[in-house]
């Protein structure tokens, strides 16, 4: 997911979540990082999922996304339940949430042949 900050918005913290034990959600004994990714479908709900982050193009080297800059997250979804996969046809919603601000919520439906890496337009 590309992201940017809005004209003349606030600087956002992307300090990175940590995944001691790789399990998809993010740890909750280090709370170093301010956005939150929520993954909602009819079947369940996963809180504060890990994520990493690449700034494209200008960037002035720091943690903040600034006026200008975009970047790019990538969302693990190793942590949904696994009762419960990410099959074909299915309708979910990434919320992704700064410490201040508008949150951002994407809505997709899975098309209905998945592969291994697909981009979901």
């Amino acid at each position: 997911v590309v992201i940017s900050n809005s004209v003349k918005g606030e600087p956002i913290d992307l300090t990175e979540p940590s995944d001691s034990d790789d399990d998809g959600i993010a740890d909750s004994e280090d709370r170093r990082h301010k956005v939150l990714v929520t993954y909602n479908d009819d079947d369940q709900v996963k809180s504060d999922l890990y994520w990493t982050k690449v700034f494209v193009g200008a960037d002035d080297s720091d943690d903040q996304l600034e006026e200008g800059e975009r970047a790019e997250l990538t969302i693990n979804l190793k942590g949904l339940d696994q009762a419960t996969p990410l099959l074909k046809n299915k309708q979910f919603a990434l919320e992704i949430k700064p410490s201040e601000g508008s949150v951002l919520v994407i809505q997709r439906t899975t098309p209905g042949q998945i592969s291994a890496v697909m981009n979901l337009k």
